[in-house]
């Protein structure tokens, strides 16, 4: 689909009264991007891991709470991060996002290919009480809707947390109070990984644009395509890099990835002096992962 008719889509969904309902329908019955396809698996499958990778050393020294805002749809990372051994998970999303048929999906082919070097696998689909089983069953306890800047857990308790290509929907005036509620929970020696998708998301289903696309528009020319249900700050990896400092976190490690023609990508797209007045190393970055911990 051409990206400036997706972005017409979605302006129509955010008007409509039940429009998260409708967005998942067209993306059940029209786009078919759910059920996440299982040739998606491997891709999704290590994107967890990466993260598993910055908390794996917490997980074994046996933190148990995990807490992370914007788990979406399946839970699929989050029924990964169940495999591993994480006892405790406590999810927020702004809208409840989260289908039971969808989780069961994800549940089942964990069930017909486990994930390598799994220590459980998901052994228990959801019924009509989807919320007790994921609490009860999985340890997964899911509340939304809900506003990540006002958790309900208490202060310190928290050794595990992550998102994963959230942040990038988030207005980033918002960021800092999340980040303050954020380190309010997490323990002295939490451990955080933020995976970031700086990248241009209407190019990932049109492939007539660049990952940087969006850069060539003005702050006042980007809200005609910056719609609600589709909504991406633009911040670039330097901006995360300060925030995260700010709200008083030790950053631990960097893995950052552009793509091998970014120069070339770059080039392409004639850029609005706002991004021009970043370094152009910053702005070829596409993803990235933090690994934090509380300073």
């Amino acid at each position: 689909m051409d990206w400036r008719q997706k972005a017409t889509a979605f302006r129509i969904i955010d008007r409509l009264p039940f429009g998260s309902t409708v967005h998942y329908l067209l993306q059940k019955h029209v786009t078919r991007t759910v059920p996440r396809p299982l040739v998606d698996y491997p891709r999704y499958t290590n994107e967890s891991f990466a993260i598993l990778d910055v908390l794996r050393d917490r997980i074994e020294a046996g933190e148990q709470q995990y807490f992370e805002f914007g788990a979406g749809w399946d839970l699929f990372h989050n029924l990964l991060l169940y495999c591993f051994g994480v006892q405790r998970q406590f999810l927020m999303d702004l809208t409840a996002h989260m289908r039971p048929e969808l989780v069961n999906e994800v549940i089942r082919n964990f069930q017909r290919n486990p994930p390598r070097k799994a220590r459980r696998i998901p052994d228990k689909l959801l019924t009509d009480a989807a919320l007790d089983e994921l609490r009860e069953h999985y340890g997964i306890t899911y509340h939304a809707p809900s506003d990540a800047r006002l958790s309900p857990l208490n202060s310190g308790s928290v050794g595990l947390a992550s998102t994963i290509n959230t942040l990038e929907h988030v207005p980033f005036d918002h960021l800092a109070a999340i980040l303050h509620e954020l380190k309010r929970i997490c323990s002295p020696s939490a451990r955080i990984a933020m995976q970031i998708d700086y990248s241009d998301h209407y190019s990932h289903a049109d492939q007539s644009i660049t990952p940087y696309n969006f850069l060539r528009f003005s702050e006042s020319q980007w809200k005609r395509y910056n719609t609600h249900s589709h909504y991406q700050n633009r911040r670039r990896h330097s901006d995360y890099r300060t925030a995260f400092l700010n709200a008083g976190f030790r950053i631990v490690s960097e893995n950052i990835r552009r793509p091998e023609n970014w120069e070339d990508l770059l080039t392409s797209v004639p850029l609005d002096g706002e991004f021009r007045a970043y370094d152009r190393m910053d702005v070829g970055i596409t993803s990235a992962i933090f690994s934090l911990q509380p300073a």
